[in-house]
């Protein structure tokens, strides 16, 4: 079984190096701690990387909680290198395709993003999880990958609770939401054959 629990990566899953808890990194780690009493998970796992977090000059609040409760912790984040190496194409990829075609558009960059290129790292997370003996999962990762990893994890008939979503998210005035309403709403997700997808 795994256990999702969707995020806000900058605001609720991480902290600056050094410095205490926010108010909001707090009741995140509360609701973490709850999940650890209530689902007792043998893994604790989070979408992130020692590399990312050492540019962001960020520390991972998930493991620390792993270490006070002697639990097993796994970052699933492939490195850069990895996920160009998998097929991956960050934004920036995406909106120079997007250019290239005459339509350049941080929405509809976003909405490629969401729809075409999230279950590629997201299948590289059920990878890693798989090497582990772990059997109950706890989760955390970015809350916009909920539409694309609950249809993966469904397809492969692996069991899955949802935790909590939405953690820290707030949408106003966000184009990352705006593009994942523009996927929704246009019916991007499943299409295969994307020039988005395209080497």
């Amino acid at each position: 079984m795994i256990h999702l629990m969707g995020v806000d990566h900058a605001r609720a899953q991480r902290k600056s190096r050094g410095l205490a808890l926010t108010e909001l990194q707090r009741h995140y780690k509360s609701l973490v701690e709850t999940a650890i009493q209530s689902l007792k998970p043998d893994l604790l796992a989070e979408e992130d990387h020692p590399s990312y977090l050492a540019a962001d000059g960020a520390e991972s609040i998930l493991v620390s909680i792993a270490e006070s409760h002697d639990l097993p912790h796994i970052f699933v984040e492939a490195d850069r290198t990895t996920q160009i190496s998998i097929g991956y194409k960050d934004l920036n990829m995406i909106h120079d395709l997007l250019a290239a075609r005459g339509t350049p558009s941080a929405i509809v960059a976003n909405a490629h993003k969401f729809a075409h290129q999230f279950p590629i790292r997201e299948q590289f997370w059920l990878e890693r999880l798989g090497k582990t003996a772990a059997s109950n999962i706890l989760l955390i990762f970015g809350d916009s990958h909920f539409t694309t990893l609950t249809a993966l994890l469904n397809a492969r008939k692996i069991p899955f609770s949802i935790v909590a979503e939405r953690v820290g998210i707030d949408t106003t005035n966000n184009v990352e939401y705006e593009g994942l309403q523009y996927a929704l709403d246009n019916n991007m997700f499943g299409d295969a054959a994307c020039f988005c997808l395209r080497n």
